[in-house]
């Protein structure tokens, strides 16, 4: 199985019906047995820990019998990561931020090509 890759522009709160659509079509290809990174580079730090709850909260509520596993993401094993991941989910936040991140990775787009290895 290929790696979803999702770039969210910003969650809705007070949108339940809504957020779980869209957390429901992240899962929905996802084995039973899933590894989902949470990518939060584009966010200010202080929002992190909020922001990764808020998020977790979503696929857990969504994710049907499945088994999630959660990982956040570190520039400097980031790579790593995204080969471990069936899920790639990149927080929204400051384009600039992200984009600032993602630069030293010259081979980002055969990063996200690749197939993963899952748990």
């Amino acid at each position: 199985m290929k790696t979803k890759f999702v770039l969210h522009g910003g969650f809705n709160p007070g949108e339940g019906s809504r957020n779980d659509a869209f957390f429901k079509e992240i899962l929905e290809t996802a084995p039973q047995k899933a590894n989902v990174l949470l990518v939060y580079f584009a966010k200010e730090k202080d929002r992190v820990d909020f922001n990764k709850k808020e998020d977790i909260e979503q696929f857990e509520k969504n994710k049907g019998n499945r088994a999630l596993f959660f990982e956040i993401a570190d520039e400097k094993i980031f790579e790593d990561q995204i080969k471990r991941a069936n899920i790639v989910y990149l927080h929204g936040g400051l384009s600039t931020k992200l984009l600032s991140a993602l630069e030293p990775f010259t081979d980002l787009k055969e990063m996200f090509e690749g197939e993963n290895n899952s748990r």
